[in-house]
């Protein structure tokens, strides 16, 4: 193919840039995509560093504020199972013509025992109830007070009959005479009388002083006095000793008999 002429009006190609030029244009387009691309990169993690701490700080806050006591707490959705749907309401007029149509349908030999024994028993009259009444119940009994012993008053005739009684005494032991002295004293063992007065020549009893103490039934006697007795072998000189008696007596009809003695 032949080549086309030069068309003297057409400029002539510029000259192909030389290799070092190239280099240097390529190596200035490289460094200014590097700067652009470390822009992009830089600029973006500030924003999202911001972003992320105002998110924790508003999740914190939502949880402090769920955990202060009072806080209204949202209320929960009721739960399906708890939602009861409302119950229909019952015609009045269909319920009382569903009631004369049961009535009428079902005759009275076809009923259930326990309709027959519920209308049975609302016919058959109450019985009467086994509670007392009211007015017939008895208030319990007072329990009466034991009565309040009285103090008994000594009379001058239970000291004088007291002291009768301790003279015979006396009297009796003086003698050596064991009747006189079971007469006032009836408990008395008579053989150790018999034995004891058997023993003695003589014997001697005086009584100075006795402290009584007489009750309404029972009496007691403290005496003070001297005793002299003399043994039928040896010495016939009376013997005197201090002694003291403590008398129980005992009320027999208007006097006093002696119950027990004890010579010290």
């Amino acid at each position: 193919m032949a080549e086309r002429p030069q068309s003297l009006f057409e400029p002539e190609p510029a000259p192909p840039p030389s290799t070092s030029e190239e280099l240097v244009g390529l190596r200035a387009r490289l460094t200014a995509q590097q700067e652009t691309r470390a822009v992009q990169r830089q600029l973006p993690w500030p924003i999202f560093a911001a972003l992320g701490l105002v998110l924790v700080a508003a999740v914190i806050g939502v949880v402090n504020w769920a955990r202060t006591p009072g806080a209204p707490q949202p209320a929960a959705p009721p739960a399906a199972a708890d939602v009861v749907p409302p119950q229909p309401v019952p015609d009045p007029a269909a319920t009382a013509a569903a009631a004369r149509a049961a009535k009428t349908s079902i005759p009275a030999a076809s009923r259930p025992a326990g309709e027959k024994l519920a209308a049975r028993k609302a016919k058959t009259p109450a019985e009467p109830s086994s509670t007392v009444p009211a007015a017939n119940v008895l208030p319990p009994t007072p329990v009466a007070e034991p009565p309040v012993a009285k103090e008994y008053v000594v009379t001058t005739a239970d000291r004088h009959g007291v002291d009768a009684v301790l003279e015979r005494y006396r009297d009796g032991v003086t003698k050596l005479d064991g009747e006189a002295v079971r007469a006032v004293w009836p408990t008395a063992n008579a053989q150790d009388l018999a034995r004891e007065f058997g023993q003695l020549r003589e014997q001697q009893v005086e009584i100075h002083s006795c402290d009584l103490d007489i009750k309404e039934a029972t009496a007691a006697a403290t005496c003070t006095g001297v005793a002299g007795s003399a043994q039928k072998l040896g010495s016939t000189n009376l013997r005197f000793d201090d002694r003291r008696w403590v008398f129980t007596l005992k009320r027999a009809g208007d006097g006093w008999i002696i119950q027990d003695v004890v010579i010290r």
